[in-house]
């Protein structure tokens, strides 16, 4: 049964390709021809095909805050720039936010992959915000997966919202992926991926993710793919990467057989395509704006409350 929150949206566009792979901190790969998206990684061979291709003729769009929003098939990450000394959240104060494109949205399997022109493997603790928006937290006892400046996932001044996830569930094997993001990412990206993935879904879903390590949405060792500064996660259910846990260079465990591996490759390669980002083309104090007071508002409300 598909969740109240489930948007009904009419959307076109491409698809990804992913596949089967042990190498340290891969990449789902970019199918034949696709032109500058997904970056490195294995080779593979096509997927399904989308139904339709182009991009939606009215995508919904998020609010970020002065007057300035991030759309679906947005280009831009926003206008480079450093949060002031008088940001009332001191663990953003100098935080360089902003500056990143459509070409540099795909990351790996690795929490803190999915950041232009940064060869770190993982972790989000202290670095930018390329995309204006934040990385997922995972509450977990492994230390490179704290990220204790965005507090928990249902921290309501999170840039698109509280953290959010939606399940699709394959129609011919049963596998299910988790796609989590702030809300309003989630709901609009549900919309794309059940318009152009309808063939290959018998069931999806949208829950809210729970601020207890017991959340029954996913865990980090199941993610078989970042985005966006890790600030979107496509997880797999049954899959146990157990280079999670280990040493940065430990290799990413195999993805497991018999999974919809046409899902996966609609999935992935929609949330590449699609996933929304800042409008471009705005000069300096809008872009603060954008992804500043709105946000400083609500930071300083929830202080006073």
């Amino acid at each position: 049964m598909k969740s109240a929150f489930a948007f009904s949206f009419e959307f076109k566009n491409r698809m990804f390709i992913p596949f089967v792979s042990s190498s340290s901190a891969t990449k789902l790969s970019r199918r034949k021809g696709g032109g500058g998206r997904g970056g490195g990684g294995l080779g593979g061979s096509s997927g399904g095909k989308a139904r339709k291709s182009g991009k939606a003729s009215q995508s919904p769009s998020i609010q970020v805050g002065g007057g300035s929003t991030a759309k679906l098939y947005g280009s831009e990450g926003g206008n480079s720039f450093s949060y002031p000394n008088t940001w009332p959240n001191p663990y953003l104060i100098g935080r360089p936010t902003g500056g990143g494109s459509r070409q540099d949205i795909y990351g790996s399997r690795r929490y803190g992959s999915g950041y232009p022109g940064s060869s770190r493997a993982r972790g989000v603790t202290g670095r930018g915000l390329p995309f204006c928006f934040w990385p997922i937290v995972w509450i977990s006892a492994i230390i490179y997966l704290e990220a204790p400046e965005f507090g928990l996932p249902g921290r309501l001044d999170r840039p698109g919202g509280s953290l959010t996830s939606a399940a699709f569930k394959s129609n011919s094997t049963g596998t299910t992926y988790r796609l989590g993001a702030d809300n309003e990412t989630v709901q609009a990206l549900s919309g794309e991926v059940t318009s152009k993935c309808s063939n290959l879904i018998s069931d999806f879903n949208i829950a809210p993710i729970g601020n207890t390590s017991d959340s029954s949405w996913a865990q980090p060792e199941q993610a078989v793919q970042y985005y966006r500064g890790s600030s979107i996660v496509l997880t797999l259910d049954g899959y146990n990467n157990s280079a999670v846990f280990g040493s940065e260079d430990t290799p990413d465990t195999g993805l497991p057989d018999g999974i919809d591996t046409e899902l996966l490759n609609c999935l992935n390669h929609t949330i590449g395509d699609a996933a929304p980002l800042v409008n471009s083309g705005r000069s300096l104090a809008p872009g603060l704006a954008l992804c500043l007071v709105c946000l400083g508002f609500v930071w300083f409300s929830f202080l006073v409350l």
